[in-house]
């Protein structure tokens, strides 16, 4: 007979420490380097003026706004139909048969576009 391997007990894991760092102070900046860029002063000259290129105006564009959030209507009739009244002859067949239809709704609540998904 072979004899029940032993389960190994599960051995406690250490809980890991939290080593807290001293408070950073922030650096502020100094003001020497804002007096600094300050006084620089370009020289200027007419040659560089009359070697620009004129700019070119252009029209600017519209932003174009997202369409409005139209909230779903209670009233909708896409989905109250009637059922047809069926022909003579497939009632007196027993014809029988179910129609599934996609149907696109409009913003304003009326059926934009209506197909035969299985018939």
């Amino acid at each position: 007979m072979t004899e029940p391997k032993a389960k190994p007990e599960a051995k406690p894991l250490p809980r890991p420490t939290v080593k807290k760092s001293p408070p950073q102070t922030k650096a502020r900046p100094t003001k020497k380097a804002v007096e600094s860029l300050s006084t620089v002063q370009h020289p200027l000259s007419d040659s560089s003026q009359a070697e620009k290129a004129p700019t070119i105006a252009t029209n600017p564009v519209p932003e174009q706004t997202p369409p409005p959030v139209v909230q779903p209507r209670l009233d909708a009739r896409a989905g109250n139909n009637p059922p047809p009244d069926y022909p003579r002859a497939a009632r007196k067949r027993g014809q029988e048969g179910t129609v599934v239809l996609s149907l696109v709704i409009g913003a304003d609540g009326s059926v934009q576009d209506v197909s035969v998904e299985r018939s």
